[in-house]
């Protein structure tokens, strides 16, 4: 398409064949650079998406471990934290 737009602008009919390898030199060279940064851009989601799940596995680990202890609190204990944290209570409030 490149080329087809910009034959009106050739003035030597001769140069046509250095003009036309030049711009498909510069349309390679750019693919491959793009084809190289998806790449790149690849690899780094692939590394932060493996961190994820690794991060996902350590945080359910710890959920699981705080609702253990959790549930071993006494009633009034949990009850204050379920103010707290799910009603929105300042402290103020609760005491």
């Amino acid at each position: 398409m490149t080329i087809a737009r910009g034959l009106s602008r050739i003035e030597d009919p001769a140069c046509f064949p250095r003009w036309a390898l030049q711009i498909v030199q510069r349309r390679s060279v750019d693919r491959i650079r793009r084809r190289k940064r998806e790449r790149r851009s690849e690899t780094e989601l692939e590394k932060f998406n493996k961190g994820s799940v690794i991060e996902s596995s350590k945080i359910g680990g710890d959920m699981a471990k705080l609702s253990e202890a959790i549930s071993n609190l006494s009633e009034s204990d949990r009850g204050l934290l379920r103010l707290f944290y799910e009603s929105g209570r300042s402290v103020a409030e609760i005491s």
